[in-house]
């Protein structure tokens, strides 16, 4: 079962694709539009695939959302400065180091996990925890904001 579905079968949530790369018209298929489209494609659960959008409107999704699942930097940064609880996926050292980083910040590096963590049971294992303990790692999360935005203030 791919993870997203189990998720949906898990938390009743439903996905929302937010893209985060793209181009200037609709014509464009970036590699988020891209890979979202396939992902909606293998999924035995409906998805909503949104367009591009500006900044504002992506963080202000992220920050609405119950649960936040990326493969990207930014929306861990948005989801967790509003305390949604939020599973980074790097596909890469790179977006790894990035993504565990800010997700350190707040005492919550765990939840950086890499991409190939889906095909082990590893990710539905932290899913499940993440979602029964939802209302205490977005407290968690709340709670760390201050002293983390201090400390990069310093």
């Amino acid at each position: 079962m791919i993870f997203l579905d189990r998720l949906v079968e898990t938390t009743g949530l439903r996905v929302v694709t937010v893209p985060h790369q793209g181009g200037l018209d609709a014509s464009d298929t970036s590699e988020d539009l891209a890979m979202h489209a396939e992902l909606a494609d293998r999924m035995s659960h409906a998805v909503t695939q949104d367009p591009v959008h500006d900044v504002r409107t992506i963080a202000s999704l992220t920050r609405g959302a119950a649960l936040s699942i990326s493969t990207r930097y930014h929306p861990v940064v948005f989801a967790s400065s509003a305390g949604v609880p939020t599973i980074g996926l790097a596909v890469d050292r790179y977006t790894h180091r990035k993504i565990a980083g800010a997700l350190d910040n707040i005492g919550l590096a765990e939840l950086a996990l890499p991409a190939s963590a889906l095909a082990t049971q590893t990710a539905s294992t932290v899913l499940d925890e993440v979602w029964r303990q939802r209302d205490r790692v977005s407290e968690h999360m709340l709670q760390a904001l201050p002293a983390a935005r201090a400390h990069q203030s310093d």
